[in-house]
């Protein structure tokens, strides 16, 4: 059975990318451009969450923090994304299990994937 991988990421180019390529290294991928899908958690039930910091409407931290406070998902690793150089700081600060910088390779995603879920 395959990990299943639930990203949360606004901006098509990556949300494709990552779709593609995770898919091609096998695992079940899920999509979301924004943090409202996290209400159905409890259906999709991720191995692991990748949630990028600057969503439309929301951050990443924030909804990383609200994760780690509720305990039906608090043991779901999430690793946050982001292009700015304070992402290991926000990532502490929100409970992340994880961060990557972008831009990003696929060996650091697999390194990432197998170190968490």
């Amino acid at each position: 059975m395959s990990l299943k991988l639930l990203v949360v990421e606004d901006d098509e180019g990556i949300r494709e990318m990552l779709n593609v390529v995770l898919q091609y290294e096998g695992y079940e991928v899920i999509i979301a451009q924004d943090g409202s899908i996290l209400k159905d958690l409890e259906t999709i039930q991720p191995d692991l969450i990748f949630l990028d910091e600057w969503l439309s409407h929301e951050k990443g931290s924030d909804l990383c923090k609200m994760l780690k406070a509720d305990p039906r998902t608090s043991t779901i690793p999430v690793i946050l994304l982001s292009a700015l150089m304070s992402v290991e700081q926000f990532s502490i600060e929100a409970g992340a299990d994880g961060f990557i910088r972008k831009p990003f390779d696929i060996e650091e995603l697999n390194e990432v994937i197998n170190r968490y879920a």
